[in-house]
């Protein structure tokens, strides 16, 4: 029994080191930190909204409808421009692709922080939106194809997280900025937020490698394996990953784009199964009501009572951010 016993102990060790020894090296964690840049900035723009709303009412004296048009156009606007990503995507690549929407939303932040009415201050609001959607579903898209399949969950969660960072770090702007003079700060919470993009813009442009799977489907086999090697663990068989992945972008190369046709009507159930599932989740997610309790926290505090002052306000709310994570 002691023996039986000393050999389980050694095998869990064994698989455990094992294990260790397989995880990816720590560029693959930095290539899928970078991506997860453009989700903090989302968070962060989501958090910060709900300080801004409060002082665009004292500022510029906006109704009640045109406070939520601003919270919920670049939602709205996101939700639309997901369904380029894409051809964006392909066409561009993964990497230009996000260096695109950084742009984007560092133009769109620009304008809303110089507005002084609410047709402009919209404009730079759709424009942080259309970035904001495409760039949200390139970044988990590309740690994906970088990442080695064993972590692949893991690596793509990162995204997740990141909403949750990005938002607590938008509260935070929004307490340590109210001091600031009126008409003033809500412009620079708003400003603050192209730090991220401008910081991702460079890392895309220095450091940041092109997604393997991408440049297979340009025929760049070389490179992608060259990649591969920088992402996956020491003594990986990538010759064998560079195969099954030729073998796979050549299998949809024959196949060809899915149609809406074939998303909306599966060709079986199990597939009919799958996209329910999916769609259900997504849609709970925001039938919860959560998003808007974070984007109109501080709102609902001066309501209740709760609190009085912008400092407090805001101090209550980022009780709220640390409750997300």
């Amino acid at each position: 029994m002691a023996d039986n016993s000393q050999d389980d102990t050694r095998s869990c060790q064994g698989d455990t080191e094992k294990k260790a020894h397989l995880r990816p090296p720590p560029y693959m964690y930095f290539v899928a930190l970078c991506a997860s840049l453009n989700s903090v900035g989302l968070g962060y723009d989501v958090g910060v909204t709900s300080g801004v709303l409060i002082h665009l009412q004292e500022d510029l004296g906006f109704s009640a409808w045109e406070l939520g048009f601003f919270a919920g156009s670049l939602h709205f606007v996101a939700a639309a421009s997901c369904l380029l990503s894409h051809g964006a995507a392909d066409r561009f690549g993964r990497r230009r692709t996000f260096i695109l929407t950084q742009l984007l939303q560092i133009l769109g932040i620009a304008i809303t922080a110089v507005g002084h009415s609410f047709p402009v201050i919209i404009i730079g609001r759709f424009l942080i939106g259309a970035g904001f959607g495409v760039g949200l579903s390139i970044d988990p898209l590309y740690i994906a194809e970088a990442a080695p399949a064993s972590h692949r969950g893991e690596l793509t969660s990162w995204s997740e997280l990141s909403l949750n960072l990005g938002i607590t770090l938008g509260f935070f702007a929004n307490w340590s900025l109210a001091g600031l003079p009126q008409g003033v700060n809500w412009r620079v919470m708003v400003a603050l937020g192209s730090v991220l993009p401008l910081l991702l813009v460079v890392l895309a442009l220095t450091v940041m490698p092109e997604s393997p799977r991408w440049l297979m489907m340009q025929g760049q086999d070389q490179l992608a394996a060259d990649v591969l090697r920088r992402t996956h663990p020491e003594g990986a068989d990538i010759n064998t990953l560079v195969e099954q992945m030729r073998a796979d972008v050549e299998a949809h190369s024959a196949t060809g784009s899915v149609t809406w046709a074939a998303l909306l009507c599966p060709p079986d159930s199990s597939s009919l199964k799958a996209l329910l599932v999916a769609t259900g989740v997504a849609v709970a997610q925001q039938f919860n009501g959560s998003e808007s309790v974070v984007t109109y926290s501080p709102t609902i505090f001066k309501q209740a009572g709760v609190a009085t002052s912008p400092n407090s306000l805001f101090a209550m709310t980022m009780l709220v951010g640390f409750v997300t994570w």
